[in-house]
């Protein structure tokens, strides 16, 4: 046994302890430890590392793998590089173990120091046999797995941390003001923070790579070395702690699945093939998840979002509340025994009235409503969905006094809030309280409620700037000529953006008044005006043909409106009946569709609507063929977007007459009608794809080619809630969000 400090550590079992409670230290790790501490005050090369641990005749990365040892061995001694108290780093020489070793005292009777020579502290665990295994149950299995990493709560304290000179402005009654740490010092994008339950470790994703996506991150929350526990393509989401700290999920956008890998390094493993949003159970031995969308549009849609509970040893996802047409994002009761999640019952009601936060059972029985929801939108608190911006994310069950945490707009800020349930009838139990009031986007929020009465919240503080963008194409070829243009620049957002067929106009919403109104921009003398100032939600702003209107809808009741492009009163032309999506070519008719997903044509001057599709699927309208006799339309199936041709008709077109064009929403027609352009995931990322058809019968000629790619995770097409895309004379429109940030720390200590 090694002693120093306040560590030991078992050169047999390769067990490292603090004051009497097991640390989690990989084995591989665990052996350097071992070489360095046997050698006190000597210099250990890394070619002397090398050579015991992995062999002069084994090809591996070494490099890499005795760097991933030596940032492991410090975050499991709290050891700092810069300021070392246990390992020392001479730069391009090697390591030296400078802690002074305490005497064994188990031997110190006998007047002998035991110590291994450098092939035993090789030697592998002993073993355990295949009926010692198969004795375990399913959680005893997973504790003896990671058995070396369950006492996370001994790596880290919280000493050294940097904490803020600033302060929350507002502080809901009843909590003191909390201290602020930013946690990561990034120039890129760093977000999705996860706090170790015990409240010393974060994880979290980032670019700081610099090779274009987000991968995950551990280090201390006091401070030290990130650990890369992830690699390889795709931008990897939403990490969280399993409840021993042994573990992290993760969900891949590359491929849609959900991923587990050691908290402290190692290979992952894919749970599910697709899924997103996982939560671990109270025990540990299950995960919870959503597969959808996730932006909150396919609440209203059958066989929309939908959410999962499966075994963390694999196997079969159980379906919870399938009778729901919606329900995402699923947080676990604090006894394992409830979900609580955002969740739509059925169509009979309006969204505003049936889609709320729910709690069902597991079970068995009926789900109930909360009412919070209620309590939100009377506080005036907002989601980013522009569909339904009342519908908030819940974000974090605590339970101490079952609190639900969750982030939301109010007014031009969006922050950290909470809100009561009743502990039994899981009723709304009090108004929603504010917890943080920074200038920046304050998200992601994830809550540890630590055993001193003590309570952190880490969450991303994020910079959002949504621009329009420009490509310029050859339209009818789908050949891109040249690098894309930023067209609108501010500090707040600018989307939705629609180009006059001309190409001299731009319309987009833009929030730069504070409130999101309808702009239109000259792109010659680049001035821009606000055609709208009614200080509500608007949606989806198109040009008609000849340039002279510009269509939108308004939320909450979703009406359409039509206003003069160059200024002027709007004009309601159709109340209650969704989002216009397009124009016909004699600018005589509107295309669109409700909010319950029904396909319909209005006619100007008769304000009459014509239903266009035969179908029970839910359905949003996108775009007329330039000779007005095809349309484009997506319809939503387990959660998935899908892309459609169908002609327009007199009576409603039976689903058997639709083309099938692609996985994603098709949403411009080449001015010669033969191409379309879409965004699609048929990469694993929100990118630009065009298909060819046949001039006559609309079928595909070939399959989909990329136009443009968007894989950045900083400046992206998938940096955004709604995309559109609109083609006029050689350019390409349509929107990205650039984001940057890092994360911070609020921390309220125990009363």
């Amino acid at each position: 046994m090694l002693r120093f400090g306040v560590f030991e550590l078992d050169r047999k079992t390769g067990e490292l302890s603090k004051s009497g409670h097991r640390v989690a230290l990989r084995p591989q790790a665990a052996r350097v430890l071992a070489i360095l501490a046997e050698r006190p005050d000597e210099l250990v090369t890394r070619e002397q590392l090398r050579e015991c641990i992995w062999g002069s005749d084994i090809s591996v990365d070494f490099e890499h793998g005795l760097n991933q040892c030596i940032r492991q061995i410090r975050l499991a001694l709290e050891d700092d590089a810069e300021t070392p108290r246990y390992v020392e780093t001479l730069p391009r020489l090697g390591y030296r173990f400078i802690a002074p070793l305490r005497e064994n005292k188990a031997l110190a009777t006998s007047g002998t120091h035991a110590v291994a020579s450098l092939p035993d502290l090789l030697a592998p665990p002993a073993a355990h046999t295949g009926a010692e295994l198969a004795a375990l149950t399913p959680g005893s299995r997973r504790m003896f797995r990671w058995l070396a990493i369950a006492a996370m709560a001994a790596v880290a304290g919280v000493a050294g941390v940097v904490t803020s000179s600033h302060s929350v402005k507002r502080t809901p009654r009843g909590l003191p003001a909390p201290s602020l740490t930013r946690l990561t010092w990034d120039s890129g994008l760093t977000t999705d923070p996860a706090l170790s339950p015990d409240g010393n470790l974060l994880a979290y994703v980032s670019d700081q790579n610099e090779e274009g996506h987000l991968d995950v991150y551990v280090r201390r929350v006091g401070g030290g070395d990130p650990l890369r526990l992830t690699f390889g393509s795709g931008d990897k989401r939403a990490p969280v702690f399993s409840p021993d700290g042994g573990i992290i999920a993760f969900n891949v956008d590359d491929d849609d699945g959900i991923y587990i890998v050691p908290a402290l390094g190692g290979k992952a493993r894919k749970l599910v093939s697709k899924g997103n949003s996982p939560q671990f159970s109270p025990d540990g031995n299950w995960v919870a998840f959503s597969v959808g969308d996730m932006s909150g549009v396919n609440l209203n849609t059958d066989r929309g979002d939908s959410m999962y509970v499966v075994a963390v040893g694999g196997g079969v996802p159980r379906q919870i509340r399938s009778d729901f047409i919606g329900a995402t994002h699923p947080l676990w009761s604090p006894d394992g025994k409830y979900l609580l999640f955002l969740g739509n019952p059925n169509n009979d009601d309006a969204p505003e009235k049936s889609v709320d936060w729910w709690v069902t059972p597991l079970s068995g029985g009926a789900a109930v409503k909360t009412g919070v929801l209620d309590a939100t939108r009377a506080a005036g608190l907002t989601s980013e969905s522009q569909a339904y911006p009342w519908a908030i994310v819940p974000a974090a069950w605590d339970a101490n006094g079952n609190w639900i945490l969750f982030s939301a707009r109010s007014g031009d800020s969006i922050n950290l809030w909470r809100v009561q349930i009743a502990p039994t009838t899981f009723q709304l139990a009090g108004r929603p309280q504010q917890l943080t009031s920074g200038p920046a986007r304050e998200e992601y929020p994830s809550l540890v409620s630590r055993p001193d009465g003590s309570m952190r919240i880490a969450f991303a503080s994020l910079l959002q700037e949504l621009s329009a963008w420009s490509l310029p194409i050859k339209p009818n070829e789908g050949k891109v000529t040249g690098a894309p243009q930023q067209w609108t620049r501010d500090e707040v957002g600018d989307f939705m953006p629609n180009v006059s067929r001309d190409g001299a106009r731009l319309t987009f919403i833009s929030t730069r008044p504070g409130d999101q109104e309808v702009w239109v921009k000259d792109l010659q003398t680049s001035t821009a005006s606000a055609l709208t100032t009614t200080h509500t939600l608007k949606y989806e702003p198109t040009f008609s043909p000849d340039g002279s209107w510009i269509s939108f809808s308004e939320i909450p009741k979703w009406d359409i409106y039509i206003v003069p492009s160059t200024g002027g009163v709007q004009e309601m032309v159709c109340a209650g009946c969704g989002e216009a999506t397009d124009w016909s070519a004699d600018g005589k008719r509107l295309l669109g569709n409700t909010l319950d997903g029904r396909a319909w044509m209005l006619d100007l001057s008769s304000k009459h609507r014509t239903d266009l599709l035969s179908t029970r699927q839910w359905i949003a309208t996108d775009s007329f063929a330039p000779d007005n006799r095809w349309f484009t339309f997506q319809s939503v199936g387990s959660g998935l977007f899908h892309a459609f041709i169908a002609p327009v008709s007199a009576t409603p077109v039976p689903e058997s007459k639709w083309i099938g064009i692609l996985d994603g929403e098709v949403e411009a027609w080449s001015p010669d009608g033969n191409l379309v352009y879409g965004t699609s995931k048929q990469d694993g990322h929100e990118c630009i794809w065009a298909q060819r058809l046949d001039p006559v019968t609309k079928r595909l000629v070939g399959s989909p080619f990329a136009v443009f790619h968007s894989h950045d995770a900083r400046l992206s097409l998938a940096n955004q809630t709604e995309t559109t895309l609109a083609i006029a004379k050689n350019r390409l429109v349509f929107s990205m969000g650039e984001r940057t940030g890092n994360i911070w720390m609020a921390e309220w200590k125990a009363p």
